[in-house]
Order: C-alpha cells, then sequence, then structure tokens
C-alpha cells in the first residue's frame, strides 16, 4: 500500500506541477499577445481561472501531508501529552469533515453548473469544480492515512568502543561537529538535516549530554518528519521501527545508545 500511496502523491504533485507551468506560459502568452500582437485570445483568461481553482484544491492536501500550513500551539502547550493526541486527532476529524463537505457540496453545485458553457473555451461550467472533487478526495485519503498510520522511526546500528552488545541503534543522524569526513563518509541524511530541506521539523532543542555529566558538552536533537512520498533506499545498517518495537528494546537491555535516548525524550507522543 504504501507504494501505492507514494505514487499517488508523486501524481498529484506532478499534476500540480503541470497545472502552473502551463498557468505561466498562457500568461506569458496573454500578455505577448496584448501587447505585442495588439490581439488578446478570449481563451487565455478562463485557462488561468479554472487552472487556480484546480491548482489551489490539489495543493491544499499536499501542503496538509508535507505540514506547511500555520499552526498555532500556544493553547496545546498548556496540556499533557494525552491531551495533544485528544486536540491533534480532533484537528484530523475537523479536516476530515471539510473534505467531505467540500466534495459532496462542489459535488452538487457542478451538476448545476454543467448545463452551462464558458464563453471563452466553450467547456462545461462543471469542470473547475472538478479539481475541487479531487481534491477534497485526495485530502481525505490523507487523512485517513495520518489517522490510522503507525508511526515508524529510522534508526542505524553503530559499533562503537565499550558498547556492552557491541552493537547499538542509534538515531538517524549521529554526528559530532568538526568531525573529518571526505564526501563518501558523510553520514546517510546528514546533509538533509542541516539544510532543512527534507521534511518538516518537529522539534529542535539543546541538551546536555548524560544530564551534564561530561563538562559544556551539549547535543543538539532534533525530530524530523518526512513526507509519505519519500521513498529513498536506506543504507543496509539502517532499518524503520515501531514506537512499541522501540519500547521493547529499552525494556529489554541496552539496545539503544544515549544519543537515540536523547532523541526519544523529545517526541510529543503519550
Amino acid at each position: 500500500m504504501k507504494a501505492i500511496f507514494a505514487a499517488i502523491d508523486r501524481g498529484i504533485e506532478a499534476l500540480v506541477a503541470v497545472i502552473f507551468g502551463g498557468m505561466v506560459l498562457v500568461g506569458f502568452f496573454q500578455v505577448f499577445s496584448r501587447f505585442v500582437l495588439n490581439a488578446t485570445p478570449s481563451w487565455s483568461e478562463e485557462i488561468q481561472i479554472f487552472g487556480h481553482i484546480w491548482l489551489v484544491f490539489l495543493a491544499i492536501p499536499i501542503a496538509y501531508r508535507r505540514g506547511a500550513h500555520f499552526t498555532v500551539e500556544a493553547i496545546r502547550r498548556q496540556y499533557s501529552l494525552g491531551m495533544h493526541r485528544v486536540l491533534d486527532l480532533l484537528v484530523e476529524l475537523l479536516w476530515a469533515g471539510f473534505a467531505i463537505a467540500t466534495a459532496y457540496y462542489s459535488y452538487r453545485v457542478s451538476l448545476v453548473a454543467g448545463r452551462n458553457v464558458s464563453p471563452g473555451l466553450e467547456i462545461p461550467m462543471s469542470y473547475p469544480y472538478y479539481g475541487m472533487i479531487i481534491g477534497s478526495l485526495y485530502l481525505l485519503l490523507v487523512v485517513t492515512r495520518r489517522i490510522g498510520g503507525v508511526p515508524h522511526f529510522l534508526v542505524q546500528a553503530r559499533m562503537e568502543p565499550g558498547v556492552w552488545n557491541l552493537i547499538e541503534l542509534g538515531p538517524t543522524v549521529q554526528f559530532l561537529p568538526g568531525s573529518p569526513v571526505d564526501a563518501q563518509q558523510r553520514p546517510f541524511m546528514l546533509d538533509d538535516v542541516l539544510s532543512g530541506t527534507t521534511g518538516t521539523e518537529r522539534h529542535r532543542s539543546t541538551q546536555s549530554e548524560e544530564g551534564g555529566r561530561f563538562y559544556q558538552y551539549a547535543t543538539e536533537n532534533i525530530v524530523i518528519e518526512l513526507d509519505d512520498a519519500d521513498d529513498r533506499p536506506i543504507p543496509p545498517n539502517y532499518t524503520w521501527v515501531t514506537l512499541g518495537q522501540i519500547n521493547t528494546l529499552i525494556r529489554y537491555g541496552n539496545h539503544l545508545n544515549i544519543e537515540a535516548r536523547s532523541v526519544l525524550a523529545c517526541l510529543d507522543v503519550a
């Protein structure tokens, strides 16, 4: 199913890119025709208006999936972690209600609007509303995936001197600034984390290492949520685990290193 969802995500994003590129080209041609050819086509403005409707309603679920919408957390932070999950679920349900209502009423309006044609393109006026319907259905799919999905965490197997079990699991990126490494030895996803261009940053904090046992030594912990469509291959010493599996590993032995435990302390989960 993950491959199917990733294909849908990529398809919607490609469609948005095509629509946006088409709008830019049509807009350029419209300006060129008006000021150079002195003859503006009758259909150019309608293409941009209809394309804008499709663009907006397809981009809403894309931004929601990537966590790009504005959020206000001043009230949320006043409550316990258990209440956070309740509020998050309420937000998801509100999005689902918005998607269902928009799809339903857009369909009802399209039935009436389809009886008329646009003056420029001479196409049924129901076509613009199809973008609202498709965008709303895709938004509902994204909400369903977020509610029913199980969060996974990318960990790496690390072999270090003095490790009790020979190998411990560490966070996705564990890197000491200033360490001399060449391009081939750079840790996996280090450049993505440093540039901030991958996923959505959910948490960032600086903590003293092991409760301050090391003098003036601090670690910056960052939690990043990747997009569902991010299907990049991972190195052989990496694997995806659930929070339940992590809790089991913590309960039975020293399988997680101190850096991974510090990042886990930053997770906003109940």
